[in-house]
This record gives structure tokens, sequence and C-alpha cells, in this order.
């Protein structure tokens, strides 16, 4: 494996990574917001 192929997959992975935190946040952020209304 070449070191350029090494970086571009931790980049890739840290971008999904980041990706998937971020819409997980707006998932929970949404649920709350919506129970939150139901109050």
């Amino acid at each position: 494996m070449k070191p350029t192929n090494l970086v571009g997959f931790l980049f890739y992975n840290t971008f999904f990574a980041v990706l998937d935190i971020y819409f997980i946040r707006i998932s929970i952020v949404d649920f709350f917001g919506k129970q939150f209304c139901l109050l």
C-alpha cells in the first residue's frame, strides 16, 4: 500500500465518521425537539 493511499483511506474514514456523528446529533436533537413539543 502506498502512503498516499493510506492517507486517502484515513481521510475517507475520518470524513464518514464525522458525518455519522453529525447526523446522529441531528437525529437526537430532532427527537428531543419532538418530545419537548409534545409536552
